[in-house]
């Protein structure tokens, strides 16, 4: 605005508007385009089409700054959660503001006491899935591998029945 007034030329002032117009324009569409994929309600529409009352989600192990597990859960604050923290980082409370029944857990025990239908949401390439296969007697009902164009989240999603 300074410089426009000190120019005080009108094609200077035209150009200098419409190059931050279209800069604008170029970061917005590639925004929404991002934010808006359809590749994003993907894993959300898998889940939809198969949740039950009284299934719940375990999530795990999120590579670089994959949160993915969060963003999911986030969508579903009445189920119960966990969130497999194997390294134990000590921030649980934190956690609490993604859905109302959020646990952190450290080792896999805890679901010694619960049985039925469990989703297990990997950013691990389903490292998490092999641990709770190898632990536990259970059967995959249902299983994909989602990439969205937000954030490049990747994630497995798996339905099993403990």
């Amino acid at each position: 605005a300074y410089t426009m007034d000190k120019k005080g030329n009108k094609w200077f002032n035209f150009t200098l508007c419409t190059m931050a117009l279209l800069i604008s324009l170029t970061i917005n569409i590639n925004f929404i385009n991002t934010n808006y994929d359809k590749s994003n309600t993907a894993p959300i529409k898998f889940i939809n089409a198969n949740i039950k009352d009284n299934d719940i989600f375990v999530f795990s192990n999120m590579v670089g700054d994959n949160f993915g597990g969060f963003v999911i859960c986030a969508n579903y604050p009445e189920r119960t959660a966990y969130y497999y923290n194997q390294q134990n980082w000590g921030i649980d409370k934190a956690y609490k503001a993604f859905t109302r029944d959020f646990n952190t857990i450290t080792d896999l025990n805890t679901l010694n006491n619960i049985s039925g239908r469990i989703w297990i949401i990997s950013t691990d390439n389903s490292a998490t899935l092999n641990e709770i296969e190898n632990n536990f007697d259970i059967k995959i009902l249902k299983q994909e591998h989602f990439y969205t164009k937000y954030k490049n989240y990747q994630y497995t999603i798996s339905l099993i029945e403990k």
